[in-house]
């Protein structure tokens, strides 16, 4: 049984300037903050794996089973490589702070013991430091992140700014963050599957109407709208509820597509055809050619025009 204790330092020499600066100072405070929730003595054992168990209170339960195989077939190999941290419970069994997932693998391969950190946290103390290693892994949604902020602020009564400096987040990212736990639980799971981005969460929050907002984010899975479409939808649907959701209805979408694009584009085909051309970007991406002729004759002529160009083209090649 042997005692850890953990720190880290960083070279003095080392040049940091501008935005690298800030964010090394956020990574800083974060080690510092989460240091200092580690005060507490930690002892390195082989426990028998059947007798830890996992905290119901852990804001990540779902574990990507690609990732559980890869990370199985790990352990078989080379056995569990950093331990999981555990405090006691009664009964001599240990309840998992952080680790679940390798705690899962070393049982899925079979394992009798795995290292485990043994640590005397309190409840308070075990939930923050689990929250903030938490937030360190790669595969966390940004849904699961959010939800980390929401937990540090609400229950620990944390300003954004402390959550920021505990997480080494900036200020910005931990707002927008937390921003997302305003929509409906439907919506939060089409991002954590992946289906919607966090920006097109970000873009579902200026619908006001809850229906709206909810048919817009099941429409937007389903048909691939890009963030821009999807932010003109929403906007519309503030007052036409109606028109944002029929795909037939042209909305522009600014920023997609420059004012000098759609003009020359607009040009383009009026030259073509000698007549009047618009072009609309459609909530999709796509680009909806208008043609107005001032009459039936004039419309065929046109046609006429464009096929004999197209076959001559077709001859020609």
């Amino acid at each position: 049984m042997s005692s850890i204790k953990q720190g880290e330092s960083m070279s003095s020499t080392q040049s940091i300037s501008g935005g690298d600066r800030r964010g090394a100072t956020r990574r800083s405070r974060a080690r510092q903050s989460a240091s200092g929730e580690s005060r507490a003595v930690q002892q390195l054992r082989e426990l028998p794996v059947d007798l830890l168990e996992p905290d119901p209170s852990q804001p990540s339960r779902h574990f990507d089973e690609a990732e559980i195989e890869a990370l199985v077939e790990s352990v078989r190999e080379h056995g569990v490589l950093q331990p999981v941290l555990v405090r006691p419970r009664p009964g001599g069994t240990w309840q998992l702070i952080t680790g679940e997932r390798r705690w899962c693998a070393a049982r899925i391969a079979g394992l009798p013991t795995i290292p485990s950190l043994v640590c005397s946290y309190d409840d308070s103390t075990t939930l923050k430091a689990a929250l903030i290693e938490n937030m360190k892994r790669d595969d966390l949604s940004r849904v699961e992140e959010a939800r980390v902020c929401a937990t540090l602020a609400n229950e620990f009564g944390l300003t954004y700014e402390q959550v920021a400096d505990r997480l080494g987040r900036s200020l910005g990212g931990v707002a927008h963050l937390m921003s997302l736990l305003k929509l409906p639980e439907e919506i939060l799971e089409l991002i954590e599957r992946g289906e919607l981005g966090i920006h097109h969460g970000r873009a579902l929050l200026m619908a006001k109407d809850p229906q709206a907002r909810a048919e817009l984010a099941r429409r937007a899975a389903n048909k691939g709208w890009t963030v821009q479409a999807l932010q003109a939808r929403a906007r519309v649907s503030n007052e036409d509820p109606a028109a944002a959701l029929d795909e037939d209805v042209p909305i522009p979408v600014p920023g997609l597509y420059s004012d000098e694009t759609g003009i020359a584009t607009a040009r383009a085909w009026g030259n073509l055809l000698g007549a009047e051309v618009r072009a609309r970007i459609m909530v999709n991406g796509r680009v909806r050619i208008e043609i107005r002729f001032n009459s039936p004759a004039a419309a065929l002529a046109a046609a006429g025009r464009l096929e004999e160009g197209l076959c001559r083209d077709s001859g020609n090649s």
